[in-house]
């Protein structure tokens, strides 16, 4: 899902927060340079589950506010972090 947006002009603007288990369910994880190596360009925010609900929040505010979000931040916010 997140290729098509980010290939699609009409919505390749959009700030894109990914919430995942890959980890967890997985054994295996994405790193912030992966991402964009990937994809060409990483999402806004990059969470892994279980996401504490305020850091969320905060993320989500930020990322509509248009902040530059650190990608050790999220991790603040990820995965027994909280």
């Amino acid at each position: 899902m997140f290729s098509r947006l980010m290939q699609d002009p009409e919505t390749s603007d959009i700030p894109v927060v990914m919430l995942t288990a890959v980890r967890r369910s997985m054994g295996m994880s994405f790193s912030a340079e992966a991402m964009k190596e990937f994809f060409g360009r990483g999402p806004a925010a990059y969470l892994e589950k279980p996401v504490d609900p305020d850091g969320l929040r905060e993320v989500l505010r930020k990322t509509l506010e248009g902040d530059i979000i650190p990608w050790s931040w999220c991790r603040a916010f990820s995965a027994g972090s909280f």
